[in-house]
């Protein structure tokens, strides 16, 4: 029977795997770190072993590859002041950034979802906005739900910022 050593606290190699699943086989817990490891780790001799997880590839033969799990920090760097704002962002888009702002949301750089894009992302009441724009000077006011993954393309940065405030009706209802 395999079982998952991700959560455990142990070296992720084979000797320690395999007096893991020997302590679990005898107690049903896992084993622990060892005195001499939790000492080491804490003095900052040794680092903890990174947790694993199985992340889907985007192309290829459809197998998996692992990865480091994704930290929950933001994005990006937070924009709170003019001079984080990027040189290349669009003056129509630079409304909706500084009325968040005023309305004390957060602002931070979003990654790039297409190489020659950049992205800003605001967090509203209910809603949040992705200013995209790109250097050749398209620029476009996304719209998208906290409890929801689907978009929707907004009129101007005002409409969007109405929106994810609760203050303007939500036009895409069914």
């Amino acid at each position: 029977m395999a079982i998952s050593h991700t959560d455990h606290d142990h070296p992720n190699t084979p000797a320690a795997r395999a007096a893991c699943r020997k302590a679990m086989g005898a107690t049903g817990a896992p084993g622990k770190t060892s005195a001499e490891r939790a000492l080491a780790e804490a003095a900052g001799i040794v680092k903890k072993s990174a947790k694993l997880t199985v992340v889907p590839r985007t192309r290829g033969d459809g197998g998996v590859v692992k990865g480091l799990k994704a930290s929950k920090s933001p994005a990006g760097k937070f924009i709170r002041m003019q001079a984080d704002i990027p040189a290349d962002c669009p003056m129509p888009l630079h409304y909706a950034i500084t009325a968040a702002w005023e309305k004390g949301w957060d602002v931070i750089e979003g990654y790039k979802l297409k190489v020659d894009e950049n992205r800003i992302l605001i967090s509203g009441d209910i809603a949040q906005v992705s200013v995209v724009w790109n250097p050749v000077g398209g620029c476009a006011v996304f719209v998208r739900k906290m409890n929801s993954s689907v978009t929707h393309r907004a009129d101007s940065a005002q409409a969007a910022i109405g929106i994810a405030a609760g203050d303007d009706e939500w036009p895409w209802v069914n």
